[in-house]
């Protein structure tokens, strides 16, 4: 996972767990917002991401693999 990959998706997922303690009277739109802020930040800190592995696709510059972008 690239470092800019990293930054967007801890600032996203930032965003979302903010969004989730703002939103005191939707339980549904809490949940979301808390677990895909959450997965966000998690995959940015461990520097891979499930649906990448699946896909088969990567951020970084390699030869072996598929850039995303």
């Amino acid at each position: 996972m690239s470092t800019p990959d990293k930054f967007i998706r801890t600032t996203i997922g930032g965003l979302l767990v903010l969004l989730m303690y703002l939103c005191d009277d939707d339980r549904a739109m809490q949940w979301a917002s808390g677990v895909s802020g959450i997965y966000l930040i998690l995959t940015s800190l461990l520097g891979t991401c499930i649906v990448y592995a699946f896909l088969d696709v990567s951020t970084l510059a390699s030869k072996n693999k598929k850039r995303f972008y």
